[in-house]
């Protein structure tokens, strides 16, 4: 029997993982209850919270066989003290990264492992701050990716840190803040046929209150809708930059 893509989609997105709580049980040489991403040679396992998010990479050439160095007293001594690992053999971290936004310590937890995309998607909400991160690694090449997205309008101090076999350097995520705003078409004595009737709106960015260009150059992205009687001739435009590249 085969199946197209939109009948195997319900199907796969029925295993999708919910967890509403941090992870326990990470870094750990058995099994844990952290979100996982991989893509057959590189994996990820996510730990901590939405204030501190850290992913422990591992690869499958990058393994640990304890037991080879073993004297047959102490594998059987490992073996009554660590239940159910076998024979220690297990992939080991190969580095780390952590991402800390401190304004959300204390957030809500809530996350989706979803293997259908292969990726996590968490949501995070503290009283100062919200953030949405999706995380995957590429089907065709060993890359981590990790977008953070600023949920609410305040603006999110964040840093990263990295470590591997390289060793251990930090970054800094700029974040925008972002603004709103509405616009409305009012009618003066319009006849009955606005009914049917529809208004381009293209909204235009400027610094200089005296240059009404209306130029390409000066379109807002996604800055064309149209207004009808359907939606109260009435549109807002969200997630606007509040200032242009040079602060202004």
């Amino acid at each position: 029997m085969k199946l197209s893509a939109c009948e195997v989609r319900p199907l796969v997105e029925k295993g999708t993982a919910v967890l509403t709580s941090p992870p326990h049980w990470i870094p750990s040489d058995l099994a844990t209850d952290a979100p996982l991403l991989g893509n057959g040679d590189l994996g990820a396992v996510i730990g901590g919270d939405g204030a501190k998010q850290i992913f422990y990479l591992g690869k499958n050439d990058f393994w640990t066989q304890a037991h080879l160095a073993q004297t047959p007293q102490q594998r059987a001594q490992r073996l009554l003290n660590q239940e159910g690992r076998r024979s220690g053999t297990r992939i080991v971290a190969a580095g780390w990264l952590a991402v800390e936004i401190p304004q959300l310590k204390g957030c809500d937890y809530y996350c989706e492992q979803d293997p259908y995309l292969g990726e996590v998607r968490g949501r995070y909400r503290s009283a100062e701050a919200a953030a949405q991160y999706t995380s995957f690694i590429c089907a065709e090449q060993n890359t981590l990716v990790v977008e953070v997205e600023n949920t609410n309008y305040k603006l999110l101090n964040s840093k990263g840190e990295k470590n591997d076999e390289y060793g251990t350097f930090s970054f800094t995520f700029t974040n925008k803040p972002l603004t709103s705003f509405t616009v409305e078409k009012v009618w003066n004595s319009a006849p009955s046929e606005t009914e049917d009737w529809a208004v381009n709106v293209q909204l235009y960015r400027t610094t200089d209150p005296e240059d009404m260009a209306t130029d390409d150059a000066h379109k807002a992205k996604d800055g064309l809708v149209t207004l009808t009687k359907a939606d109260g001739w009435k549109h807002t435009f969200t997630r606007l930059d509040q200032y242009d590249a040079s602060g202004n």
